[in-house]
């Protein structure tokens, strides 16, 4: 009889600490829509050959907290990394994340990522060397990324 009640009484304190583990009965969830707190973003360029007349063909890759998100897959120009002291230069908005910029022949793009609500935004405008400094780059979105692609 004594070793049923100690028993009970064992099973039951296993039970009651199983039951408030839970804190107040509320669970945590991690929202599968929200980005990370942290963003950590760079750039990988991985040259796949050449293209008529020397072109560099560049794969353009961007690494955000560790997962690759392809930007562009064949893109025929040399690309160069921008650090944040440099994105006033290029007339980057506030808010800009990551950067680079690609050049062949005369032309390129200028790219930079921000971050908009809970999406990663990458924006393009093309540029030329015929451009007078003073030009405003007409930039267009061609990637949002989601909490989701960075699962």
């Amino acid at each position: 009889m004594k070793y049923l009640v100690r028993t009970f009484v064992l099973l039951s304190i296993l039970w009651f600490a199983a039951c408030k583990s839970g804190g107040d009965g509320a669970e945590t969830k991690v929202d599968a829509n929200k980005l990370p707190a942290e963003l950590k973003l760079s750039w990988e360029f991985v040259t796949l050959g050449e293209a008529e007349f020397g072109a560099p063909i560049t794969k353009v890759i961007l690494k955000i907290n560790d997962k690759s998100i392809v930007i562009e897959e064949k893109l025929q120009e040399s690309c160069n990394e921008l650090s944040a002291k440099d994105f006033a230069d290029y007339k980057f908005p506030s808010g800009t994340l990551a950067a680079f910029t690609s050049w062949w022949a005369g032309a390129g793009y200028h790219y930079y990522v921000y971050k908009e609500g809970e999406k990663v935004i990458v924006m393009r405008a093309g540029v030329d060397e015929a451009m007078d400094e003073n030009y405003v780059l007409q930039y267009e979105k061609i990637k949002e990324i989601t909490a989701t692609d960075l699962k």
